[in-house]
């Protein structure tokens, strides 16, 4: 199960690629099922994002397995209109946890240039490339 809370402004979670929730200011998530994402034998990637507006950010995200704790960070930020925190956690076929630092090579695109723009959300909105 994972959840959001002390969110402030938005927050997204996902497991093995699928948006499994979200929350925003005043609103956490309650703990989330992710049972139905797993797949036996196999690693279970399960990321999570933090989006900070004008003021002052702050996150708290939690992995359990069954009423015990696996995983969990809470932290804040002062930086502004910006994605404030990203992490990305494996759950292990053994049912070992591990985090892991967000992939940020840059790789060669195909050719072409490439677009892609979000409009008319309210609140917040994202975009995933290849997860």
């Amino acid at each position: 199960m994972v959840r959001s809370y002390n969110t402030d402004d938005a927050v997204v979670l996902f497991a093995n690629g699928h948006m499994v929730g979200a929350s925003v200011y005043g609103r956490d998530s309650d703990w989330i099922n992710i049972n139905d994402y797993l797949v036996p034998g196999q690693d279970t990637m399960v990321a999570f994002a933090s989006f900070n507006g004008g003021g002052g950010g702050s996150w708290g995200f939690s992995i359990r397995r069954g009423d015990v704790s696996v995983r969990g960070v809470e932290q804040t930020t002062g930086d502004r209109w910006t994605l404030s925190y990203a992490q990305q956690v494996a759950i292990h076929a053994d049912g070992s946890v591990e985090a892991l630092s967000p992939d940020v090579s840059v790789r060669t695109p195909p050719p072409g240039k490439w677009y892609v723009r979000a409009q008319a959300m309210q609140d917040a909105g994202g975009i995933l490339v290849n997860g």
